[in-house]
């Protein structure tokens, strides 16, 4: 089995963790078995299976994302399945992570943060090249607006755990982003009826089911939290380019980087390609939802070519 070839290279602690721990929470053809194995020596020998998705950390630096308060480090370590457990290792770290309760602290939001943008922008990548993968530009979709589920959550110091946690959490609070999440959850289960339609190639269109999930998403990020109250949408860069650069017929990818509030677009026509975007021009802060701006700052943004 994978936990005893674990064992035999030397591996510390194996920890499954995720929606296979569930029925209700597992997805057939999207979820996978993850497993955080934790071990300070090279684990090859390990089954190729795109059912599985392993990590390998070793124990230093997983003791370290642990005490900085790592949201899915921390996740793994509170409510995943030990399978292997060298001297207690795991088992003593969370007693002793819990004992005088689970402490969040701004960097786990900037985790979270980062998680956010990465799939956001792989599900906006994903539509715009075309790529046969409805299942995983769904999953980004939702990943997206569960991220800010957890992001709130966060900012009252709890750590959710899975869709039924988030569920739960976004009923208790009664919070505006629920039927995102509902729409956005029943259309992964069911990812397998769309399909990949010949679209726009500069514009994410609300009038295609992958389109409608990837603005579903984005707009919940933009309503709800933002580290630059500046910061527009996919659709919205693009025409600002056009006013800019010129006519855009495709757009050939997108990038965000929520950490620091850069967000580019590769644009081309037929005579040349370029990149558009909103730099790095404020200071990191703090306050990240929009309630939280007590006075709106109007802070300036500056749309940028760069000819390649």
């Amino acid at each position: 089995t994978i936990v005893n070839s674990c064992k035999r290279q030397g591996a510390i602690s194996v920890i499954q963790h995720g929606s296979s721990l569930s029925l209700d929470e597992f997805i057939y053809g999207v979820s996978k078995h993850t497993l955080l194995i934790i071990s300070d020596h090279t684990i090859s020998d390990l089954p190729q299976d795109e059912n599985f998705q392993y990590r390998v950390m070793p124990q230093k630096k997983f003791l370290n994302r642990v005490y900085a308060s790592n949201p899915s480090v921390l996740s793994s370590l509170i409510y995943g399945k030990i399978l292997h457990d060298n001297n207690n290792f795991v088992e003593n770290t969370k007693k002793s992570v819990t004992k005088y309760g689970i402490k969040l602290t701004p960097q786990s939001v900037d985790y979270t943060i980062a998680g956010i943008g990465m799939h956001l922008t792989s599900a906006i990548n994903r539509y715009f090249l075309e790529k046969s993968d409805e299942a995983n530009l769904l999953r980004n979709a939702y990943s997206v607006v569960k991220g800010v589920a957890s992001v709130k959550a966060m900012l009252n110091n709890r750590l959710l755990n899975g869709h039924i946690g988030t569920l739960k959490f976004l009923e208790e609070t009664n919070s505006s982003i629920i039927g995102d999440f509902i729409n956005l959850r029943a259309m992964l289960v069911t990812n397998y009826k769309y399909k990949m339609e010949k679209r726009n190639p500069k514009k994410v269109s609300a009038n295609d089911v992958l389109g409608n999930a990837i603005l579903l998403a984005e707009n919940c990020y933009i309503n709800n939290i933002t580290k630059v109250p500046s910061r527009i949408s996919i659709n919205s860069l693009v025409e600002e380019c056009e006013k800019k650069s010129g006519k855009v017929n495709v757009v050939n990818g997108f990038t965000l980087d929520m950490r620091n509030g850069i967000n580019f677009v590769l644009c081309s026509n037929n005579k040349s390609s370029w990149l558009c975007g909103i730099p790095q021009i404020f200071k990191k802060s703090r306050k990240y939802f929009l309630r939280k701006y007590l006075i709106r700052i109007c802070m300036h943004t500056t749309l940028t070519q760069c000819r390649l």
